[in-house]
């Protein structure tokens, strides 16, 4: 029986470190992708040249310490403006972070936002609003997008990550926005045109006209009689 123990416990024994490498985390020493970056709402009607907000929203369940935030947008530049960018309500006190940017630009549609931790560890904080971007639709209708970029040219521009510099940014999770843009809707009640007085009134005056001619000519009949 010992035998035969010593013969299974080999296979079993490999087959347990075989899975401690496969699982990502533990030995292979690679940190969880626990967090992740979403737009809020994801989705946005406007009109035309309308001013509206969307919000950077932070989402860390499982309260990783966070010692830096960073994030790209793209956005259809052809749509949309940015006009301004707020740090989020909750960002500035439990992280203690020391905002990088924001910067934009609205001709070619991007911008980005940053922010790093004061501290070396960040208190554990499992959501938060990121950042509040201020942004106005244009004078065309369509679908515009506002999309999380990876990287640009081999640089992470959009990250999560720990003192040790792992990134635990899960982009299965990430939720980008969609911003659709209508025309302006008319008036309640229907186009309202000019009231064209002339046009009522012609009747009346044609009808007057008829009378004062049927009144003269038995005024004269009489005459003559």
């Amino acid at each position: 029986m010992i035998k035969l123990w010593r013969f299974l416990s080999i296979p079993i024994i490999l087959a347990v470190c075989l899975g401690l490498v496969l699982v990502p985390g533990l030995v292979s020493g690679q940190p969880p992708k626990d967090c992740w970056l979403e737009i809020d709402p994801a989705l946005t009607e406007v009109g035309f040249n309308e001013a509206f907000d969307v919000n950077v929203t932070f989402n860390n369940p499982n309260g990783t310490d966070i010692s830096a935030i960073g994030c790209h947008i793209n956005f259809t530049a052809s749509l949309l403006e940015v006009t301004g960018v707020d740090c989020g309500a909750t960002v500035g006190s439990p992280f203690v972070f020391t905002l990088i940017g924001p910067s934009w630009d609205n001709a070619t549609g991007w911008l980005d936002y940053d922010a790093c931790c004061q501290t070396l560890t960040t208190t554990n904080v499992t959501s938060c609003v990121f950042a509040t971007i201020h942004m106005k639709s244009k004078g065309a209708s369509g679908t515009a997008a506002l999309e999380f970029v990876p990287a640009i040219g081999g640089d992470l521009e959009t990250g999560i990550v720990d003192t040790m510099s792992n990134d635990h940014l899960n982009w299965s999770m990430v939720v980008n926005g969609t911003v659709i843009v209508l025309a302006a809707p008319p008036p309640v009640g229907g186009t309202v045109y000019p009231v064209n007085k002339l046009a009522i009134l012609a009747p009346w005056i044609a009808l007057a006209v008829l009378l004062a001619g049927g009144l003269s000519w038995l005024t004269l009949r009489r005459r003559r009689a």
